[in-house]
């Protein structure tokens, strides 16, 4: 399917210079306030221009301008075109792309389009760009039909119960117009030719009343010209002309209403239904072979109950799958779901630079780690952790039991929600690739820190270079392990590590170590420095010790939550000091 792939934006309200990669399925996702609602708006209006007003220009000085690069335009959908829009647009056409910029040079002013000239290499020729090339733009109408725009506060009424080529409804018209049409048309030919014969000037049954005005008009026209009359004459309507007039009713139960009574909620409940009824049209039908259109969607989500946000979800992916290019803001994690939570764009703003797109998730992954393989696992962990979309500031955690009581905890202890913080929890399939996961996070300008077993200051931190091999405390630890070898029989590696077994796994090997009174000093030291790496360890091995269970089940997690609220978090954590400071330091 042909789509607009990227979309370059200067100039337009607080888009100085933001460049966004777009899928068939795009959410934008970000703060209030940082321009999300203008970038559809500047999309929007490359496809569709509308004069621009004094607001619309971040600088009036300059010009307002938006380039937009079309892929996917192979044979195929390029034949579809009649012949004349297929010989202009092969002209610009360059390995299935065309790339395409509408300026406005000052308010109100008419906008140009130009299209870059495949066979002109360099950018600063300029015939680089041919400006209102005759006729190219009918063609790209074609490909890319009038988008359809919903704002998140506009009105809901306008949207769901007009007629407008640009309008939900409009849409849905539209789509059954052509199979109406052709199953009433014979029936109401006749209905309008009968009715016909009686309004038309040329009517042979016309009523008395119409012949009479004829001829008393024709009449009177005598005395000013003579030899001319008169007939009035009463044009029937056509079904195209019933179609436009169509609106919609809600009836609650045999009462119907207005539209506009109804709350902000149900309005927009049929706004979105209508969305999904749409969906479900093109995809029994198997998409549009006219053109790819833009849906364009503010806020999707808004006024809807929780199972309907889901709902209208899966209704956009079917449209985004059958002829439509779906792009929308949403504050939502339940709008991001996994399978696009790698290409969902995260726009914030910056007081020097204004409007920014952070990259993509894939493209932060790919950009880290460079093995395919490992790029697939940290796709899986951090795709399955769509709410770090929503953070600013992720916790990466090695274990479920942090996952999993953490939160909790953290509200009990704190009196708040991490969430209400904007700190989240993920958890990867180890810590090994903890580094790994920061430097993803980071690029994507969310700040992070990892909370790990003890071992992690053995192996994970060494590798990312926050703790030297040689590094006193590394060395004290090792040589209490082998001291301790021969007392407990602990199997260690060949870098004096611990070794997991049939008999004792390495992680309960660590937790022997820190139950030692004589490795406490060094493994405090080592908890110390990890801190300015922003990594916390658990000086007694793991959570569990500190926490005081046993059991990484379900069924402990539930009975340790359920004493905290009888007893108090006090009461029922082990090492209550070490866990407090642990949630003070997530949140600072």
């Amino acid at each position: 399917m042909h789509k607009v792939s990227r979309v370059r934006v200067e100039n337009f309200r607080c888009c100085a210079n933001v460049t966004i990669e777009l899928d068939t399925f795009t959410p934008l996702i970000g703060p209030n306030n940082v321009g999300k609602s203008t970038l559809l708006s500047a999309l929007s209006w490359a496809l569709e221009p509308a004069s621009l007003g004094l607001n619309d220009f971040g600088d009036v000085n300059k010009p307002v301008q938006v380039e937009i690069l079309a892929t996917g335009l192979d044979a195929t959908t390029v034949g579809r075109l009649d012949p004349g829009h297929q010989k202009k647009a092969t002209q610009y056409l360059n390995n299935e792309t065309i790339l395409i910029r509408r300026t406005c040079d000052q308010p109100e002013a008419k906008s140009r389009v130009e299209f870059r000239d495949p066979k002109v290499a360099s950018e600063s020729d300029p015939d680089a760009w041919a400006v209102n090339p005759t006729g190219i733009w009918n063609a790209i109408k074609a490909l890319f039909p009038s988008p359809i725009r919903i704002g998140a506060m506009v009105d809901a009424a306008e949207d769901a119960s007009k007629n407008k080529s640009t309008t939900t409804l409009g849409q849905l018209i539209a789509e059954i117009a052509g199979d109406v049409t052709s199953q009433v048309a014979p029936t109401f030919k006749k209905l309008v030719d009968g009715i016909s014969d009686q309004l038309s000037a040329d009517g042979s049954a016309r009523p008395s009343e119409l012949t009479d005005f004829d001829q008393e008009a024709s009449l009177a026209l005598q005395d000013f010209f003579q030899g001319v009359s008169l007939k009035l004459h009463i044009s029937c309507p056509s079904l195209s002309d019933l179609f436009k007039s169509g609106t919609l009713f809600l009836y609650d139960g045999n009462t119907k209403r207005p539209f506009t009574s109804m709350g902000h909620g149900a309005q927009r409940a049929v706004q979105m239904a209508l969305v999904r009824v749409l969906a479900d049209r093109q995809t029994r039908q198997g998409g549009s072979s006219q053109g790819t259109k833009l849906l364009l969607i503010d806020e999707p989500e808004l006024y809807l109950h929780p199972n309907a946000t889901y709902t209208l979800r899966d209704a956009l992916r079917k449209l985004s799958a059958s002829g439509y290019q779906v792009v929308f803001t949403t504050h939502s994690p339940m709008m991001v779901e996994e399978a696009v939570a790698e290409s969902t764009a995260i726009v914030g703003k910056d007081a020097s630079k204004g409007t920014f797109v952070r990259p993509t998730i894939k493209a932060a992954v790919a950009n880290a780690i460079k093995s395919a393989p490992h790029q697939a696992s940290h796709l899986f962990s951090l795709n399955h952790a769509s709410e770090i979309l929503f953070a600013n500031k992720v916790i990466i955690a090695e274990g479920k039991t942090e996952r999993r009581l953490l939160p909790e905890l953290f509200r009990e202890i704190r009196g708040a929600s991490a969430r209400s913080l904007g700190i989240a929890t993920v958890s990867i399939d180890g810590v090994a690739g903890a580094a790994k996961t920061r430097e993803i996070l980071t690029s994507l300008g969310l700040e992070s820190k990892i909370i790990a077993d003890l071992d992690y200051a053995f192996r994970g931190a060494i590798s990312a270079g926050w703790i030297q091999n040689t590094d006193s405390d590394i060395i004290q630890c090792k040589k209490l392990l082998k001291t301790l070898q021969a007392t407990y029989g602990w199997k260690l590696d060949a870098d004096g590590l611990p070794e997991g077994n049939k008999a004792m796994s390495a992680a309960a090997i660590f937790e022997g170590l820190a139950r030692d009174s004589t490795a406490a000093t060094a493994i405090k030291s080592l908890h110390q420095k990890l801190l300015n790496h922003n990594v916390w360890v658990w000086t007694r091995g793991a959570i569990e010790p500190h926490l005081g269970i046993a059991s990484k089940k379900e069924h402990a997690f539930a009975q340790f939550l359920s004493d905290v609220k009888t007893n108090g978090a006090r009461a029922t954590i082990s090492d209550y000091a070490s866990v407090e400071s642990c949630l003070s330091w997530m949140a600072s």
